[in-house]
């Protein structure tokens, strides 16, 4: 295994991250390899702690580094990898074995797709038209759909028989399509954001919420469905995208974030004695929903709040040169308020679950800081609700951090402020009132 080489060092071959980089899925799959991963591995889990050291440490050498992937990849052993890493691999859960064989998975979609253009089975006029106007859209959990195929629509006679099975595969088509339920935006009042200092610093006394992350209006054609695709933001793009609006819609910084969650929580749920829980209010309990699962199967979501690292700064509504790298010069959030918590490192600055990060002292102020909750005891009951286990991700000391909120695909649910500035997610539109 090369020392400094963290493809190797994470245990991947080498044609697999070949592969990926030239199918651009290398953002997103050592996204989620890397969560599920250290999900199993770490110390507070019962992992190796030169394990997780090693993972966190080569997992932040790509982030930090893009342009040295391709030297990287050159020099890479033809995936000997990590031995001891690798045995870990292969006792995690279904997903990562998925990750592991996206090519085997791309070639059956592939041979999928070939057959369904060749017998015309569950092809219409539509859906036609929407895959020949549409780009794939990838997703976590099939990391490539079919791919792009430009197909022209000419009036085809077939025979009786062909005609009633295309009608036949088409009923079951439209019947296996996922229903996106549509919810109105929701109107949240006395939202305040609240410092590890006890001073409130930012406020809203009345939020109209989207009821839905922004998806993309138009359809796609992905494995014989039409599907509505969130559209996936970085964290600049997604600031920008929304300041183009004219309906004075913002995304969110964190901290109001995780405002509105708390929100939408005590609002929609009651947890009843026997510890199943009763719903209060369907509406803020269908955007509750969301952000442990809005149609991926995961519900982490963009906010307008970056982390510096090497300053030790959280930055809430930050501006173009906030943005090292991955930013643009949109003049963001020039009508938000720019917020900066400073904050200190303790000597364990490692990811653990929420409830053991507070009972650190500056991972405490560091949370209440990021989050804007005053008790963010309270994230640990959403995590509950979710099923999941609510995990602190701290930033590292290199680089420039993104934040993500919700749900990821395993078992946790993640107050994040360690991803790349160039990973994507979706998105969620307010408005002040």
């Amino acid at each position: 295994m090369s020392e400094d080489n963290p493809f190797d060092k994470l245990g991947l071959k080498k044609i697999l991250v070949e592969f990926l980089v030239n199918s651009g899925q290398l953002e997103g799959f050592l996204k989620e390899y890397y969560r599920m991963t250290l999900a199993r591995i770490h110390p507070d889990r019962g992992g190796d702690t030169g394990l997780s050291a090693l993972v966190n440490s080569a997992y932040s050498a790509i982030c930090r580094n893009p342009d040295r992937v391709n030297n990287w990849i050159a020099g890479m052993q033809n995936g000997n990898g990590n031995a001891e890493h690798l045995t870990v691999i292969e006792a995690l859960v279904e997903q990562v074995e998925q990750l592991r064989h996206v090519e085997r998975d791309y070639e059956e979609l592939k041979r999928r797709h070939a057959e369904l253009l060749a017998n015309g089975s569950g092809v219409d006029a539509e859906i036609r038209k929407a895959r020949r106007t549409e780009p794939s859209t990838a997703s976590r959990t099939s990391p490539r759909t079919a791919p792009k195929v430009s197909v022209e629509d000419p009036e085809i006679k077939t025979s009786p028989k062909a005609s009633a099975r295309r009608e036949t595969t088409e009923e079951s088509a439209r019947a296996s399509t996922p229903k996106i339920i549509i919810v109105e935006p929701i109107l949240l009042e006395g939202l305040t954001c609240v410092g590890s200092d006890g001073k409130i610093f930012e406020k809203y006394d009345r939020l109209y919420v989207d009821g839905d992350v922004i998806r993309n209006p138009r359809e796609t054609y992905t494995d014989s469905k039409i599907h509505k695709h969130i559209i996936n933001f970085t964290p600049y793009k997604a600031i920008s995208h929304l300041e183009k609006s004219t309906d004075g819609r913002f995304v969110p910084s964190f901290a109001l974030q995780c405002g509105i969650l708390e929100n939408l929580f005590r609002r929609a749920i009651k947890k009843r004695a026997d510890g199943t829980y009763e719903t209060l209010d369907p509406q803020a309990k269908a955007i509750l929903d969301q952000y442990k699962n809005y149609g991926p199967g995961y519900g982490w979501h963009n906010n307008n709040t970056i982390v510096d690292g090497p300053g030790d700064r959280i930055i809430h509504y930050p501006h173009d040169d906030d943005f090292p790298t991955h930013g643009g010069t949109n003049n963001i959030n020039k009508t938000h308020k720019r917020t900066i918590r400073p904050f200190t490192r303790s000597k364990d600055w490692s990811s653990s679950s929420l409830e053991n990060a507070l009972k650190d002292t500056q991972k405490r102020r560091f949370v209440q800081d990021f989050t804007g909750r005053e008790h963010p005891e309270i994230l640990i009951e959403i995590g509950q609700y979710f099923s999941k286990t609510a995990w602190l991700y701290p930033p590292s000391k290199e680089g420039t951090w993104a934040a993500w909120l919700g749900c990821n695909n395993i078992d946790l649910f993640d107050i994040n402020a360690s991803n790349c500035l160039y990973y994507k997610d979706a998105a969620r539109g307010v408005r002040s009132s």
